[in-house]
C-alpha cells in the first residue's frame, strides 16, 4: 500500500499473487503479505542479530545486499529507493545501482538482486509466466529451478479440464511461496494518454508495448 500511494501515485494495486486477483483468471493465490514482527522474528531465528546503527549481522557479516534498477522503467528506481527505507526498518541495509543494460546484467547474472518489470497474462492465462519465471527459460532472471515446479508444470500444460488446470496452478503458487524466488511489488496501471482530436480511441487488450500519439 505505501508503494502504491507514495511512489505510483495511486496508478497500481500491491501485488501480493503471481497476477492480479481482478483481471478475471482462476487459480491465482496470493502468496505473500507484510508482517514487520514476523520478518523481524524469523531473522532473530536465523541468526541475524541487530547490530550497530541498527543493521543485522551474522557470524560477523552484515545483512546487505545491493537492489538495482534500470532507465527504461522510470518508476523502478523510486520503487527501489522505498524498498530500500522499508527493508531498513527490519534491519536490512540495501544500496541502490542502476543498470545501464538490464538484460546484459542478468545475462550475466551481475547482480544481487534487481527490480524487473514483466508483463504476466497479456494473453488472458498465467501459463506464460509460471513458465517463463519458475522453469528454465531466458526470462528465468534468477535461474530459479525446482524439479516439483518443473514436474507440476508440465503436467499443467497437458491438462484440458479447466478446473484441474486450476488446482494444479494453485499448487505451483503455493510451493512458489514457501520457495519465494521472486517477491511481487505493484501491479501497475496501464495508462493511456490521447488528445481530443483522436475520437473513439479502443486499447487492444494485447496492445502493451506502444505508445499512440
Amino acid at each position: 500500500e505505501a508503494l502504491v500511494k507514495g511512489v505510483m501515485d495511486g496508478a497500481a494495486t500491491p501485488a501480493q499473487a503471481l497476477a492480479p486477483e481482478n483481471i478475471g483468471l482462476e487459480g491465482v493465490v496470493a502468496t505473500q503479505h507484510t508482517d514487520v514482527a514476523e520478518a523481524r522474528r524469523v531473522l532473530d531465528a536465523a541468526g541475524w542479530a541487530p547490530g550497530a546503527g541498527g543493521v543485522r549481522s551474522k557470524d560477523g557479516r552484515p545483512l546487505a545486499f545491493t537492489l538495482g534498477s534500470y532507465a527504461q522503467r522510470a518508476e523502478l528506481e523510486p520503487l527501489a529507493i522505498a524498498i530500500r527505507d522499508q527493508l531498513r526498518v527490519v534491519g536490512m541495509d540495501v544500496s541502490l545501482e542502476r543498470f545501464p543494460d538490464i538484460n546484459t546484467a542478468v545475462a550475466q547474472n551481475g547482480f544481487h538482486a534487481t527490480m524487473y518489470s514483466y508483463t504476466v497474462a497479456p494473453y488472458g492465462d498465467i501459463n506464460r509466466a509460471l513458465g517463463n519465471l519458475y522453469t528454465p527459460s531466458g526470462n528465468n532472471k534468477d535461474r530459479y529451478s525446482n524439479p516439483l515446479i518443473n514436474s507440476l508444470f508440465a503436467q499443467y500444460l497437458t491438462l484440458m479440464d479447466a478446473g484441474k488446470r486450476h488446482e494444479t496452478a494453485r499448487q505451483i503458487q503455493q510451493h512458489l511461496g514457501t520457495d519465494v524466488p521472486l517477491v511481487y511489488v505493484v501491479n501497475p496501471y496501464q495508462v493511456v494518454a490521447h488528445t481530443p482530436r483522436v475520437r473513439n480511441l479502443a486499447l487492444h487488450p494485447l496492445e502493451i508495448g506502444r505508445a499512440h500519439v
